[in-house]
């Protein structure tokens, strides 16, 4: 463990606190009936490792960099693995490792081989300090039942846990203060974010040295209310039953969540979750209002009371004054954010007109303020700023607005039904009328419901529901799926195969088949191009795709093994493409060409248990 870099980061912490505290203030926590005064609550753990055969029981990222290395473990919980007949300590391996990559580094850096060497000594440090903790506090090697039931899960919305969550520990991410790449985002986490969830053992219930940690992410519908949902990345030791702890406290907490349309709070990056989540219903009823578009949140409006001076305030840095542990943050601001959200209509009105008037009448301090720091001049004959934000008509009137209303208008029709498509069709057959199914296949097959995952679920579970026109339309690599999933016994199956096979050898047979535009375009450019070198590599690149996705990919998939007249045809290929496409293409691409067609004709011969043709 490299306790120089856990001391250092947590006497960084100290320059955050302050700020960590005041940003917290705005926080509403919506769970904070779920914690103690301290904002915190500690379960009970045992690895889920406690129950099994520990012999058999490793980290994997361990066993991983041992074995990469030639080293294989044979004690875990003792501590021992093997490299030839000799038994080693697995930590001093570790030492070693990390040893023999910094000299590696160094070497690199020295033959001019490596340009950043402070960045990779860095980045070698911290993969073998991450091991190392892993493998140090691993639960798995407990020596005992007793030692391994000694740990909790601290699951916390204290603000300073959660600013804490990368930062101080062993272990790094894009979260930590001063230094991570979303740095910014945890003090926009800890204003109207979510909660934390540590893996720690017992005896640390300060949380100085946790095990582990998941990032519990904050999502709220339209109307306000929340739900907790976790991260799937893990951070330190991810020990088995961690996660699934945390998971099942959260869902005894907030049994069933309303299905609708979820937004996601706090800092904007995430390891797992795009901005809006889904929340699908489960009564076939209300998923088929997600199919029509008549849920509560297919569509609304929302109204925005728009703070333009607090923006462009923002935008000229006025809030960023004072350093934090070697980062600059917002300071306490001078210029409060009118900005404000509103779900009514009338509601967005009357505050629009309150700030109005506000502004009207005590607005010259903000937007001289916002003028200063733009650095407009004072006018020396009244000793008054003159600036954008600071004048006024003669009607006394602002020249610039301060605030302006917009209409934001929701439209979540096409992701509900999406989500509805995948509800129908993951359920037993017959649980949605007839009609609602053709309908889905419509959907699927038309210009806005292509998606290969969709319609792979429609072709296992209602091949039937598919006319021989729908099958005609459909793109070759789902025209194949689809064959693929009909049963040997249904007539339509051999019927289909015999078509590709006619349409094979008609190509065989005429490869002026495969001259379409765009291979003509190809050619067009070779004449024109002064990029000779690289356009034949493109034409000839575009022509093996061709013989691929024509010719070898069908075969593969739908023949087992090719037919005789194909497998002699196919021996014919290559030099037939190349008396009709390669007349003035010189001949050293004519040879990489036939080289590669004939490996992969070679290949779909293997693949399809066909002989080759003498």
């Amino acid at each position: 463990m490299n306790w120089y870099r856990i001391i250092k980061l947590a006497s960084d912490y100290e320059n955050y606190k302050h700020l960590v505290q005041q940003k917290s203030l705005k926080n509403p926590y919506p769970f904070s009936s779920w914690f103690d005064e301290d904002g915190r609550t500690y379960l009970p753990f045992t690895p889920a490792s406690a129950q099994q055969e520990q012999s058999t029981q490793v980290d994997t990222s361990v066993e991983r960099e041992l074995a990469e290395n030639g080293y294989q473990i044979t004690d875990y919980r003792g501590g021992y693995c093997q490299s030839g007949n000799r038994t080693l300590r697995i930590g001093k391996v570790l030492q070693q490792l990390r040893k023999n990559k910094i000299q590696e580094a160094q070497r690199k850096f020295q033959a001019g081989e490596l340009y950043n060497l402070e960045r990779e000594l860095e980045s070698i440090r911290n993969y073998y300090n991450t091991l190392t903790n892993t493998f140090t506090n691993s639960p798995i090697r407990a020596q005992s039942q007793k030692q391994q039931q000694e740990f909790l899960v601290l699951i916390s919305q204290n603000p300073h846990d959660v600013a804490s969550m990368s930062t101080g520990r062993d272990w790094t991410s894009c979260m930590e203060l001063g230094e991570g790449s979303h740095h910014e985002d945890i003090f926009c986490e800890i204003e109207r974010g979510g909660l934390v969830a540590y893996l720690i053992n017992k005896n640390d219930i300060n949380v100085e040295q946790p095990l582990a940690r998941i990032h519990i992410r904050r999502f709220d519908d339209r109307e306000g209310k929340s739900f907790a949902v976790p991260e799937k990345s893990i951070y330190g030791n991810a020990t088995k039953g961690f996660p699934e702890t945390v998971k099942q406290w959260l869902d005894e907490r907030q049994g069933d969540v309303k299905s609708g349309i979820y937004e996601r709070q706090g800092g904007k990056y995430s390891d797992t979750f795009s901005d809006t989540m889904l929340v699908a219903p489960q009564k076939p009823e209300n998923i088929i209002d997600w199919w029509r578009g008549k849920a509560r949140d297919a569509e609304y409006s929302t109204w925005i009371v728009v703070d333009n001076l607090y923006e462009e305030y923002s935008r000229e840095g006025g809030g960023i004054r004072f350093d934090y542990g070697g980062d600059q943050y917002d300071a306490p601001e001078r210029i409060q954010d009118g900005t404000k959200i509103f779900k009514n209509k009338e509601k967005a009105e009357k505050y629009f007109q309150e700030k109005r008037m506000e502004d009207w009448k005590y607005g010259e301090t903000n937007r001289e303020e916002l003028d200063s720091i733009m650095e407009y001049e004072q006018d020396p004959a009244d000793d008054e700023i003159q600036g954008i934000w600071s004048k006024r008509h003669q009607s006394g009137q602002w020249d610039e607005l301060r605030y302006y209303l917009q209409e934001k208008k929701h439209d979540n029709r096409p992701a509900m039904k999406r989500e509805a498509v995948s509800m129908m069709l993951q359920a037993e057959k017959g649980t949605y009328p007839i009609e609602i199914i053709n309908e889905v296949k419509n959907y699927i097959l038309g210009p806005n419901g292509q998606n290969r995952g969709l319609n792979r679920m429609f072709f296992d579970k209602y091949p039937e529901l598919l006319t021989d026109e729908d099958v005609s339309k459909l793109k070759d690599s789902d025209n194949i799926d689809f064959i693929k999933k009909l049963p040997d016994e249904d007539p339509r199956k051999a019927s289909f195969i015999a078509s590709w096979k006619k349409s094979i050898e008609e190509i065989l047979a005429n490869v002026d088949i495969l001259n379409n535009t765009e291979m003509q375009q190809w050619l067009g450019q070779i004449n024109i191009s002064s990029d000779i070198a690289g356009l034949y590599d493109r034409y000839k690149m575009h022509l093996e795709l061709a013989v691929h996705d024509y010719l070898l990919t069908p075969l593969q998939e739908l023949f087992k093994p090719i037919p005789e007249i194909i497998l002699q045809q196919l021996v014919n290929l290559p030099s037939k493409l190349i008396e009709k496409y390669f007349s003035s293409i010189p001949d050293s691409y004519k040879e990489k060409f036939t080289q590669k067609v004939n490996t992969n004709i070679v290949h779909t011969f293997y693949m399809t248990g066909s002989d080759t043709p003498t």
